[in-house]
């Protein structure tokens, strides 16, 4: 088991970040599949948030 104290203290805040971003790409993806519209990989970047979180 991972002991959380000896993680760098940043690594809760990447995590939350990752999971929003995880979270808006397949948000984006499941809207887009359920209008039956074709991915578009500029759209995955922006609704998940990959070309402001980094």
């Amino acid at each position: 088991m991972v002991d959380p104290s000896l993680l760098p203290a940043w690594w809760k805040e990447a995590f939350y970040v990752g999971l929003a971003m995880a979270t808006g790409t397949l948000s984006y993806v499941m809207r887009a599949l359920d209008a039956k519209q074709r991915l578009a990989v500029s759209r995955v970047l922006i609704e998940g948030g990959w070309l402001t979180h980094w």
